[in-house]
C-alpha cells in the first residue's frame, strides 16, 4: 500500500503529468467560457424575438386608432 501511494505521488510531480493537468484544466476553462457564450447568446436571441413580436403593437398604428379614415400608417412617435 505504501508503495503505491509513493508510486502515485511520483506520477503526479512529474512534468509530464504537470502538462497533462494544465492541458485538461484550460480545455475545461475553455468549456466553461463556450458554454457562458451559448447561454448569452440564447438569451439575448430570445429577447430579440420577443421584441420583434411586438414591433407593430409598440410602433405602429392599430386600426382601431384610425379615427379619421386614414390607411394604416405607422405612428411618427
Amino acid at each position: 500500500m505504501k508503495k503505491t501511494l509513493e508510486n502515485i505521488k511520483r506520477i503526479f510531480e512529474s512534468e509530464f503529468s504537470f502538462r497533462v493537468l494544465c492541458g485538461v484544466g484550460i480545455v475545461i476553462g475553455l468549456l466553461v467560457v463556450f458554454c457562458a457564450g451559448i447561454h448569452v447568446g440564447f438569451r439575448k436571441a430570445s429577447f430579440d424575438r420577443a421584441w420583434v413580436e411586438h414591433y407593430y403593437k409598440n410602433f405602429v398604428m392599430m386600426p382601431a386608432h384610425m379615427d379619421f379614415g386614414m390607411d394604416y400608417f405607422p405612428n411618427a412617435h
